[in-house]
């Protein structure tokens, strides 16, 4: 009994050990050298080690673990007194919060903190030299997490890309540039195929690139791993195989990278365009749901429940009927035939009502051909200001290239080779822009597409009524942002419209007083004494509707406020 008291009067430790990623494990010894010192500690002040927990993440993360794993171990062995050594404060966490939590869990658990470079003391002055202490770890570990961000920008503006590199390309190490980007000869036909397949049509959706991929065997850093559409979103979207670079939450544009892409710059544009397409107009439904005898499958909602509604074939006295009908289990509309022909009928009838007036059209085609020429003549500077910088770079290069005809000093010769090699790349990247400004442009018809669009807001009835399957469906996805409930009794409920109609209706009614046309909720909860314009968009901004949605309204509607009307 004497024994077991003297046992856990002793005084066990614990040692943890911390570096900042896996790459120190793998490639230092900072671990083994912590652990070293703790022990050395330990056995100088009588400790018993019993167990040494370790990680390998940054110490601003509170969830660690090893840390996790070293407080379970504590508290499955309460009876026993311990303390955990760490060779520096800074190993135990370089964020204040995530100390002070960790070291108020561990005084809850009766477990002291030691360190052969810190003296822990529970005195006030104690307290205030470790959180200073603690304080000062943080603002290491914050301002050279700057410091690489600021070196890793400055890389990555003079066209180097400084994190990992995408499958078909690899980084190889050159006197001159240091890491660059190079194509992997064993994926880069495969990402080839890939661009030049979605390009011209061979692979019609994202789904259908995912399948090449799998049948090809593709993998990314000889790991064989099952490809998923992110991965070719991915892969599509990246300016790196078309020798640009981009970052924008660094505030780095697109631009010219050092490396030499493997595709053309305007193939990747087209692709481009072909994606964006896709995702603004490709209809929204599910696998299976493609039927042409249904085309408001999923586009109307059920009542009572919410829940899409679907369409079949009902057997009927006199042959098969078309219904649609709830497909809920827990409905208690479940089951009940809703006639095709008749739910055509009240949809078309409802969209009549929310088609726009010649005046609105009028107004939106003057204002659209003013924001078109606007901005062409803001491209037309640029473009004047673009051919400015590329005289001057073409100037700087007929200079250079000077020097380098008359040098015969071998380390000045490669110097000049690199800023010669560097203005040829800005000023092809300048000679892309302005390209691209003046197809932009000429593949531009904006009268036509103006009468297009402008025609489908007029009567967004007959776009749908004399449209195919493809067409109906978009159609839909472009007049609602929520699909329209429905009823057998009362047909069309309450929708949301997308912005760009639901603008057309409040342009359309004159006065937000008004009622709006049936079917269709007032886009206001509380009405104003005098409308304005600007009064109307601050209306508009403040709606419970739009502010469930969580949009947010422009700058100069944030700072008005609305008074409501008793």
């Amino acid at each position: 009994m004497q024994r077991l008291r003297s046992e856990l009067n002793e005084t066990h430790a614990i040692i943890y050990a911390r570096v900042s990623s896996k790459q120190q494990v793998t490639e230092g010894h900072g671990l083994e050298s912590q652990e070293h010192r703790c022990r050395q500690y330990a056995e100088q002040n009588g400790y018993l080690v019993e167990a040494i927990f370790k990680d390998d993440i940054s110490g601003a993360a509170r969830e660690r673990d090893g840390m996790g794993a070293l407080l379970d171990y504590v508290e499955k062995n309460a009876l026993q007194k311990y303390v955990v050594i760490i060779d520096d404060l800074k190993r135990f966490a370089r964020d204040l919060k995530v100390h002070l939590v960790l070291r108020g869990i561990l005084r809850k658990l009766g477990v002291e903190l030691r360190s052969p470079n810190f003296n822990f003391d529970d005195s006030p002055e104690g307290e205030l030299s470790e959180n200073i202490t603690a304080c000062m770890a943080e603002y290491e570990r914050k301002s050279n997490r700057r410091q690489v961000i600021q070196k890793q920008k400055a890389r990555l503006e003079s066209g180097y890309w400084t994190f990992d590199f995408p499958p078909g390309l690899m980084f190889q190490k050159t006197h001159f540039h240091g890491k660059i980007l190079v194509p992997d000869p064993e994926k880069m036909d495969v990402v080839i195929r890939l661009f030049e397949g979605f390009d011209t049509g061979k692979f019609i959706t994202q789904a259908d690139c995912t399948r090449y991929l799998r049948s090809v065997g593709f993998y990314h850093r000889r790991l064989p791993k099952k490809q998923y559409q992110q991965q070719v979103r991915r892969i599509l979207t990246n300016p790196l195989y078309a020798g640009y670079l981009e970052l924008p939450q660094w505030g780095v544009p697109l631009m010219k990278a050092a490396h030499d892409g493997i595709i053309p710059k305007d193939l990747f544009d087209r692709v481009q365009r072909k994606l964006k397409y896709q995702d603004r107009h490709t209809p929204k439904f599910r696998r299976g749901y493609r039927n042409n005898e249904f085309p408001l499958r999923g586009d109307l909602l059920c009542k009572y429940c919410g829940t899409s509604m679907t369409g079949s074939f009902n057997t009927g006295r006199n042959g098969p009927v078309a219904n649609y009908h709830c497909k809920n289990q827990n409905c208690p509309y479940k089951g009940k035939s809703n006639n095709r022909d008749l739910t055509h009928s009240r949809f078309l009838d409802y969209l009549a009502q929310i088609r726009a007036t010649n005046d609105i059209i009028e107004l939106t085609k003057a204002i659209a051909l003013d924001a078109f020429n606007t901005k062409k003549n803001m491209l037309d500077l640029e473009g004047n200001s673009l051919k400015t910088k590329l005289e001057k770079l073409e100037e700087a290069k007929s200079q250079l290239m000077a020097k380098y005809r008359i040098t015969n000093n071998p380390i000045l010769i490669k110097e000049l080779e690199y800023e010669i090699e560097k203005v040829v790349n800005e000023m092809n990247g300048l000679k892309d822009n302005l390209e691209e400004q003046k197809e932009e442009f000429e593949q531009i018809d904006i009268g036509t597409a103006l009468t297009e669009i402008l025609e489908f807001v007029r009567d967004p009835a007959n776009a749908w009524s004399s449209g195919d399957y493809q067409k109906k469906k978009a159609v839909t996805a472009l007049v609602f942002e929520v699909p329209p409930t429905y009823e057998r009794e009362n047909g069309i409920g309450t929708a949301t419209l997308s912005p760009l109609f639901e603008l057309m209706q409040t342009l359309k009614t004159g006065n937000v007083q008004q009622v709006e046309v049936r079917g269709i909720e007032p886009l206001f909860s509380y009405f104003l004494k005098e409308v304005s314009p600007k009064t109307a968009q601050v209306a508009y901004w403040n709606s419970p509707k739009i502010r469930t949605k969580k949009r947010k309204p422009p700058p100069h509607v944030q700072c008005h406020h609305l008074r409501r009307t008793r």
